[in-house]
């Protein structure tokens, strides 16, 4: 199964230079930037519509794509035009949760994807600033959710089994998303097989597995991922 990977940071603000309108709103101006300035409107009618071609276009360039990673990187901040404010969605967001934002918004153009690729998958992260299933809006069919487990320090693992409940409820396939390293460190390797195996044994039955945050060979603290591989397959 081949996966295509979306994303607005970077791309759209440089894509639709002359279509602000498809930019959210922030004071009273309309762009896109780094992030939390990297998400469109939502209430743009042409938002929803380009998602969908771009990745259609991307299925007809590659018919081997099935999967569609969706990430939107936080601190995230919601779009401030009127339509947004007041619309469902809008009325669900408050200065630490944006998840209705992000999520009902995927969900749109999901759901119109799944329309023309029913066997289609989707793989989505929640983030600090995003993270409970849509209320506005159905989740679309199959899609995974990895759901972010905290970085070293232990987490409230109340609250993440809570989390991981709400969006297996809302539809979805649950895995853990954990960053096994002490942010204080920056990147430099920890090894840390015993705090993995016990956030793993906490965890077991509300999720379908895990995976590292970070897979990318030149950041150093995915020494980790043996670690993190082993037990996984042991505890899932």
């Amino acid at each position: 199964v081949r996966d295509y990977y979306y994303t607005f940071l970077n791309k759209w603000n440089k894509r639709f230079k002359d279509k602000p309108e498809m930019f959210a709103l922030h004071g009273k101006k309309r762009f896109m930037a780094s992030y939390p300035y990297h998400f469109p409107c939502p209430s743009c009618p042409d938002t929803v519509k380009q998602v969908v071609e771009d990745i259609s276009a991307a299925v007809k360039k590659n018919p081997g794509i099935k999967a569609i990673r969706f990430f939107c990187d936080a601190p995230v901040k919601n779009c401030e035009c009127t339509l947004c404010v007041n619309s469902p969605a809008g009325k669900l967001v408050t200065a630490g949760d944006r998840s209705e934002f992000v999520f009902a918004f995927f969900s749109k153009f999901g759901n119109e994807l799944k329309k023309r690729y029913p066997d289609m998958i989707f793989h989505l992260q929640t983030k600090s600033s995003h993270f409970q299933p849509p209320r506005t809006e159905k989740l679309p069919a199959d899609t995974l959710i990895a759901v972010l487990s905290g970085h070293f320090n232990a987490p409230d693992y109340a609250s993440l089994r809570n989390r991981c409940r709400q969006w297996e409820k809302a539809g979805a396939k649950v895995v853990l998303y954990s960053y096994p390293r002490a942010p204080e460190m920056k990147t430099f390797p920890i090894m840390n097989p015993h705090r993995i195996a016990d956030h793993f044994k906490a965890m077991k039955g509300y999720a379908l597995g895990a995976t590292m945050a970070e897979g990318r060979a030149y950041i150093p603290y995915t020494f980790s991922a043996l670690n993190t591989y082993v037990h996984s397959a042991v505890m899932f």
